[in-house]
């Protein structure tokens, strides 16, 4: 990777939560519209960050994340049982077709989706969950943005819960929140 398309990269990661499309335009001034040979970093980012799509035919969102990628740019929602590929950097679904992950823990899985849905919308009423079979293991995701530009603040939750085939629940909370009135200040944290 040449050192232009690592700096570029690099800001592409560090974007803070709803300031991608800022970031972008700026990165355009500097190397002009071609950005596909940034699409590792744009993938990166948006599983990072658990970034919510809409799947063709789907009933919600869906989080991208390394725990529901297919390889290839293609994720599956269990909720809905398809697959399909998303085209980076614009976040375009498509070519959805039906999938079935190689779990035995299905029922499980839609289950913990529907009670963490109705769960998360008290606390966190502009989020999106996704449960996803992670081998023998199973992952609960939780992400939750709130943005207010007008008032100079972005913020972002992310939660990762792994749970054990054996019953054991283990975490971590992901918090970021950029302010940017009268300076420039954010806020990484995280806790296990």
């Amino acid at each position: 990777m040449s050192s232009k398309t690592a700096i570029i990269s690099s800001f592409i990661e560090a974007a803070p939560p709803g300031e991608l499309s800022n970031v972008v335009a700026d990165i355009k001034t500097l190397v002009g519209d071609d950005l596909q040979s940034y699409e590792p970093a744009f993938r990166k980012y948006h599983e990072e960050q658990y970034t919510a799509v809409d799947v063709p035919g789907g009933s919600g969102k869906v989080l991208l994340s390394q725990y529901n990628s297919l390889g290839s740019n293609r994720y599956f929602d269990p909720t809905s049982g398809k697959s399909f590929a998303v085209s980076f950097p614009s976040l375009k679904t498509s070519d959805a077709e039906s999938h079935s992950p190689a779990t035995s823990n299905l029922d499980l899985i839609q289950s913990l989706q529907t009670a963490f849905s109705k769960s998360t919308i008290e606390h966190f009423p502009s989020s999106t969950i996704g449960v996803f079979p992670t081998g023998s293991d199973i992952a609960i995701l939780i992400v939750a943005n709130k943005y207010s530009p007008q008032n100079f603040w972005n913020g972002r939750w992310r939660s990762t819960y792994i749970l054990s085939d054996s019953g054991k629940l283990s975490g971590t909370i992901k918090v970021d929140v950029h302010y940017y009135e009268d300076g420039n200040v954010r806020m990484q944290t995280e806790k296990e």
